[in-house]
């Protein structure tokens, strides 16, 4: 929302984007069974309904959470939502009121990260909407983003801070993002040498993945229906098995939109039906099912896909699958996947061949 309490174009595709990312992030997470409970974030809560009486990122939160809890009602989710503005707290605590599951904080940002204190196998999302930032110290944001069983989803409108920075917009509603890219060292010089929003885009990742310290982060690139804006969320996690389940909910988003393709205000930049592994390996270089299982996470390509990719490529002898001496390859298996990445058991040697 902007001062004026309305929402504006880039809030509607983030609230958009984020409530379908929430109902099959949250689905994935839960049928995993890892976790005795899950706790979701949002740490700018602003007051749950704009002045228009359209819903905002919080209660849409409530209403998803209670869909799910209704599914899997042995697994508690609890909806934790801050905002420091003592007007929008109040209004926000009227409207949680028929959700129980949910609880509110009228703290400053800083305290609110200080003081929570994470249960004992417990797992934690954060959406965290720097339309919101208010000034967090760096600090608390290395410290928030060092947190173990944490993952976090961030939308940037890119396009449009891009622009701002570059003073080629000009925007009340963009300062405190502007202000929370400054607070990872990233301002309006980077954004004059960057010679795209593209470029613009991996200078964000660089410096998220550098504070936060994790390799598995990685973005969504969406863009308006006009194709004249385009908009960033942001997954970062500490741990790969957390990777994939994200990228398991990123493909059943892209394939539920798909499915429903009109009522969509946005369209994904990337196809990622296209990518494939030959991209991120050398050829005649020896691999195995587990070092290639957590290439295949780190690239954004799920076990799924690269066995089928796998089960093409030697189909059509461009690459060669031999087991190790006392292993058995059964029904021409590749063994990519967490269980074997996890007890490091290497079955199978994997060279992709020149051609």
């Amino acid at each position: 929302m902007d001062k004026k309490g309305i929402i504006q174009e880039h809030s509607k595709i983030k609230l958009e984007l984020y409530r379908l990312y929430l109902e099959l992030y949250l689905t994935v997470l839960l049928n995993s069974g890892r976790f005795s409970e899950v706790f979701v974030h949002d740490i700018f809560a602003g007051s749950g309904k704009s002045a228009n009486d359209e819903k905002g990122s919080s209660l849409l939160a409530a209403v998803e959470i209670q869909k799910i809890r209704g599914k899997f009602p042995n697994i508690p989710v609890t909806l934790r939502l801050n905002e420091k503005c003592q007007e929008k707290f109040t209004r926000l605590k009227d409207l949680l009121t028929p959700f129980a599951f949910a609880t509110s904080f009228n703290l400053d940002a800083n305290d609110y990260i200080q003081q929570w204190n994470m249960p004992a196998g417990s797992h934690n999302l954060f959406f965290i909407d720097p339309h919101g930032y208010t000034q967090v110290s760096i600090d608390n944001l290395k410290s928030l983003f060092s947190m173990e069983r944490c993952d976090f989803l961030i939308f940037v409108p890119i396009y449009h801070i891009y622009r701002f920075l570059r003073k080629e917009e000009d925007a009340e509603q963009l300062k405190p993002i502007a202000n929370f890219l400054h607070d990872l060292s990233i301002g309006e010089a980077d954004a004059i040498k960057a010679n795209s929003v593209e470029e613009f885009t991996e200078l964000v990742m660089d410096a998220l993945q550098h504070i936060s310290g994790t390799e598995w982060i990685y973005k969504e690139m969406i863009e308006n229906r006009t194709h004249n804006s385009k908009y960033c969320l942001i997954y970062i996690t500490r741990n790969i098995l957390g990777a994939e389940k994200f990228l398991e909910a990123q493909y059943q988003l892209k394939e539920k939109l798909k499915a429903n393709e009109a009522q969509a205000e946005f369209d994904f930049v990337e196809d990622l039906e296209k990518r494939s592994i030959l991209d991120f390996i050398e050829r005649e270089r020896l691999y195995d099912n587990v070092n290639l299982y957590k290439i295949g996470i780190q690239v954004g390509l799920l076990p799924k896909q690269l066995n089928n990719e796998l089960k093409s490529l030697e189909n059509n002898a461009m690459v060669a699958i031999t087991p190790y001496k006392d292993k058995e390859r059964k029904k021409k298996g590749f063994y990519i996947n967490y269980k074997n990445y996890k007890a490091q058991d290497s079955i199978v040697s994997i060279m992709f061949k020149r051609g």
